[in-house]
């Protein structure tokens, strides 16, 4: 079986358009899974009041069923002494559904979630194929305020797609303020990000979490779709600095990286329907790798810009 390197590494073809499916179905159904269904009932009412304050909880109710649409551009560069530079790009849709089943007395949801109609174009050094799949029906516990409270990192992990470990939807990062918000107000939020599976670079490396400290602001509320939305702007500037072994950079050999970056949300949130109405997601990172006795002889570098979108679904 001939062998192509993605990003630094070697594997079969059958190897690379597995992973490359899975990457695309797979995980990213479940950053969706993660995102607008990361709703649920909750004894806090969302209402605004005369002074335009809102509660900023999800609120669903058993047997409704509602429906979103992602869209991603993304692009990744990766350069090392024993491959040079190597591009790859993806380009993808994708369409997932929810049926509430559940509301339990605590505001957690049960919802069964499914993705269907994916599609993804990747592009490898200027070479491109396209892929299609379909995601199983699962169910996913949802909190009210954008958790996931019986979260399972590694069988729907959103981190493999913009690095989040926390079990935390795509709302803002990390959970909503329980007190009311009203236009103007300023909070900050944290989640951690998992950067190893960010990259096949990373896949496997014994690296400890980057802690995300973000700031957000109630930007203030517009109409969207027929109905009030609350406009949530949320940024973040991640830094990174740790020594871990990697896999697939000489195993069991220490080394020394270090990162940077943007992170941009913009979300609104439905204060008549109690939920995430729409969100955009736009990552711009960098990383550095070296051997930990040399950190100022880099071995690999890695550029990373991913832009997400979710809409509710139309049709």
């Amino acid at each position: 079986m001939k062998e192509t390197s993605i990003n630094g590494k070697r594997c079969g073809r059958k190897e690379k358009r597995g992973r490359w499916v899975r990457w695309a179905v797979t995980a990213g159904a479940a950053l969706l899974v993660a995102l607008p269904v990361g709703a649920a009932h909750s004894g806090a009412r969302a209402a605004s009041g005369a002074d335009g304050a809102v509660v900023l909880r999800y609120q669903f109710a058993p047997g409704e069923r509602f429906a979103y649409a992602v869209t991603e551009n993304s692009r990744a560069e990766v350069e090392d002494p024993q491959y040079g530079l190597q591009t790859s790009g993806r380009v993808g849709h994708f369409a997932l559904r929810y049926a509430v089943q559940s509301v339990s007395p605590d505001g957690t949801t049960a919802a069964e979630t499914s993705a269907s109609a994916a599609t993804v174009v990747l592009t490898i050094n200027g070479r491109s194929k396209t892929y299609h799949g379909v995601n199983p029906p699962d169910i996913e516990y949802l909190g009210a305020d954008n958790s996931l409270p019986h979260y399972a990192g590694d069988k729907h992990s959103i981190s493999s797609l913009v690095g989040r470990t926390d079990a935390y939807g795509v709302q803002l990062f990390g959970a909503l303020p329980s007190s009311p918000l009203a236009p103007g107000a300023t909070f900050r939020t944290s989640a951690n990000e998992d950067i190893t599976t960010l990259t096949p670079v990373l896949q496997g490396a014994k690296l400890p979490q980057a802690r995300v400290v973000a700031r957000n602001t109630f930007v203030g509320y517009r109409r969207d779709g027929g109905g009030r939305v609350a406009v949530i702007d949320s940024r973040a500037t991640p830094s990174y600095s740790a020594n871990g072994t990697i896999p697939t950079l000489l195993a069991g050999q220490m080394f020394h990286v270090t990162g940077k970056g943007t992170l941009h949300i913009v979300s609104t949130y439905d204060v008549a329907h109690k939920r995430l109405r729409a969100s955009t997601i736009d990552a711009d990172l960098t990383f550095v790798v070296a051997t930990s006795d040399a950190p100022d002889q880099p071995v690999t570098h890695v550029r990373l810009v991913r832009h997400f979108t979710f809409q509710p679904e139309q049709g």
